[in-house]
């Protein structure tokens, strides 16, 4: 990475304490690492994405493929016929508001309990009622339900545990400066994009992670004032497109828009700590060295700094900034992880193993709507010309209840043909359909 106290200075990672923009070789290292690392999860994750929106779809009442919205919109084959029913009656809809409403009585949060030499019952409490004052005022029950709603349609979803400054405080003193611990939901989940190679459920072991939106290029520029983006008509789009592909969309907007991601990374060293005889801890390598007769025992440790920056495809907008903790503040909220199949993860929620069950429910309603409608307009079968002078009548028998149908009578040779009669059809169908349908 950058080295720290050297502005600029890149090595071949391209990440770093300081980044200086003015240093273009150190920029451009940085910006083709996290492109070739957004690539990545794009690639990684294009399976799980493409079932989540199949699932959000499905779930917004999108219940037919598109095949049979075709066949039933009046095409078939190219061929223009009258178009047929298509019923969406939702059986998901009830175990999904359940399941939603158990959530959200659940009262969910941390419960913190003593452990260690120093710790007491009373340090707990204390604790654990500012918890309880940071998730009521600090909207982690919104973000929550909104991440859990996603989570149990599709499988996953995402919210952010971020830092304010407390607008309530005395801004005449000090507190003007006061921050507070807060949640903020994440309206688009899908454009979070964590680190593949991540194992644990959590994702806590990432090492870095996107989030991303489309910025209309006259936003971009309102936005990031001291950024180097041109002004309307002289954004360079082939450009970026062959630098950057996927970073840039000419046709979003009147000008265009360009995708920004807050680009979060970890900064990983390996520090050795040793156990003092005298019972204290330090790291070795820093300050005062300790001859080895000094040194009970010693063992190495990973030490994480997490670093934020805001970037476009062919830009650095907003230098590393330091973030506290070693982790993501980006919280995941799992549906149901399923077992990895060649090499990948998959998660799910409860729309899609429900969704060959609903597609068939739906059939049986339609084919059942169908035949309904159909029986009562079954066909007359009249020999030529007993209609004659009556038309009207006729035209409209299968739409209207007329008291008396008249019709004139015909003769094959010396034989009165019988009246007209309605057309048997077969209700076999419709007993099937309401067969399944029950």
């Amino acid at each position: 990475p950058v080295s720290q106290g050297r502005p600029g200075a890149a090595s071949e990672e391209g990440e770093g304490v300081t980044l200086n923009p003015k240093n273009a070789g150190a920029v451009s290292l940085f910006l083709d690492k996290a492109r070739k690392r957004f690539q990545l999860v794009q690639e990684a994750e294009s399976e799980q994405r493409k079932n989540e929106r199949e699932d959000l779809r499905f779930r917004g009442k999108d219940q037919w493929s598109e095949e049979a919205q075709r066949e039933r919109g009046g095409a078939a084959g190219g061929v223009q016929v009258p178009s047929r029913p298509m019923l969406s009656i939702d059986l998901i809809q009830q175990p999904d508001q359940l399941v939603y409403n158990q959530a959200n009585k659940a009262e969910l949060g941390v419960k913190l309990h003593p452990a260690g030499d120093n710790a007491s019952d009373e340090l707990v409490e204390v604790k654990q009622d500012l918890f309880r004052r940071i998730w009521r005022d600090g909207g982690f029950h919104v973000a929550l339900m909104w991440a859990f709603d996603r989570a149990k349609k599709c499988g996953r979803g995402w919210f952010e545990v971020i830092t304010r400054y407390d607008e309530d405080a005395d801004l005449t003193g000090p507190g003007a400066f006061d921050q507070e611990i807060a949640a903020r939901r994440i309206l688009h989940q899908e454009n979070v994009y964590m680190d593949p190679s991540a194992q644990e459920a959590d994702f806590s072991d990432a090492k870095w992670a996107f989030v991303v939106a489309w910025v209309p290029l006259e936003d971009a520029r309102r936005q990031f004032p001291k950024a180097d983006l041109p002004e309307s008509g002289a954004f360079d789009w082939m450009g970026t497109e062959t630098q950057a592909p996927g970073w840039a969309d000419k046709g979003r907007g009147e000008e265009g828009s360009i995708l920004i991601a807050r680009y979060w990374f970890k900064e990983i060293e390996t520090e050795t700590l040793c156990l003092l005889k005298d019972g204290r801890v330090v790291v070795k390598g820093e300050g005062q060295a300790y001859p080895a007769d000094q040194i009970e025992t010693e063992r190495s440790r990973e030490k994480v700094t997490v670093y934020v920056a805001k970037i476009c495809g062919t830009q650095l907008l907003e230098e590393p900034q330091e973030q506290d903790g070693k982790y993501f503040r980006l919280i995941p909220v799992i549906g149901r992880e399923q077992q990895p199949v060649d090499g990948k993860r998959l998660w799910e929620g409860l729309v899609r193993p429900a969704m060959n069950g609903q597609q068939f429910a739906n059939y049986a309603a339609t084919a059942m709507a169908e035949g309904m409608a159909l029986e009562p307009k079954a066909p007359w079968v009249m020999p030529e010309g007993q209609d004659e002078g009556y038309e009207h009548e006729w035209q409209q028998s299968n739409v209207r209840n007329f008291p008396v149908l008249h019709y004139r009578p015909t003769a094959l040779g010396d034989k009165l043909v019988p009246p007209p009669q309605r057309a048997q059809i077969d209700t076999s169908k419709m007993q099937l359909a309401m067969m399944a349908w029950n």
